[in-house]
């Protein structure tokens, strides 16, 4: 299974309105792109949207609710809002599966931690590590990660930290080097990074 790693608007990566390199690359060949899921296989024409042909009429219509999102997340975050209408090329990158788990596991075994009994009794919470709990990461900082909907949400600073404290060893260092390097472009952006499985 493909790990991807994309750096974009939230509203672009749910509605589907972008193309990924995989895609490009199969076209260039002269090749389809086909596209595997739950409900069969979809075979996308060249040069269409991973959404399909509405996916650009979809985003629009999703950009004024993130505005409506900012405003709920306000108490979590107090940092600015990123640009949901950013129309740049996204940033893409394709993970190793086995180095990702191997980087998911060392980040929470070095960096989470569950309280001990009395510490339960006095009402400490454990820390999960962001990496290892999260997929979409927000340019903005807050230390717990929380659930929007159903989906996990990170702080991308808080994921930069995190992976300034591990160490990477043979079976994650590769894993470790592609997110370093897609958090930088994301910070530099200012945009989410979104862990795709």
């Amino acid at each position: 299974m493909a790990v991807d790693v994309f750096v974009m608007p939230l509203t672009r990566y749910f509605s589907g309105d972008y193309i990924t390199p995989a895609m490009r690359a199969a076209w260039d060949l002269g090749a389809a792109y086909t596209l595997v899921t739950p409900e069969g296989r979809m075979e996308i024409p060249a040069g269409q949207s991973l959404g399909g042909p509405d996916a650009a009429r979809l985003r629009q219509q999703m950009i004024p609710d993130a505005a409506g999102f900012f405003s709920a997340a306000r108490a979590a975050f107090t940092d600015e809002p990123w640009d949901e209408a950013d129309d740049s090329e996204i940033g893409a990158w394709r993970h190793d599966p086995r180095s990702f788990d191997a980087l998911l596991q060392q980040v929470d075994a070095e960096l989470g931690h569950t309280p001990g009994l009395l510490g339960r009794v006095l009402g400490k919470r454990g820390h999960a590590p962001h990496l290892a709990y999260a997929q979409l990461f927000l340019p903005v900082t807050f230390e717990t990660v929380f659930l929007y909907g159903e989906e996990p949400m990170g702080s991308l600073p808080v994921l930069v930290r995190e992976l300034t404290q591990v160490r990477p060893h043979d079976g994650s260092s590769a894993a470790h080097a592609l997110m370093t390097t897609a958090a930088a472009e994301a910070t530099r952006r200012r945009l989410p990074l979104i862990i795709d499985t």
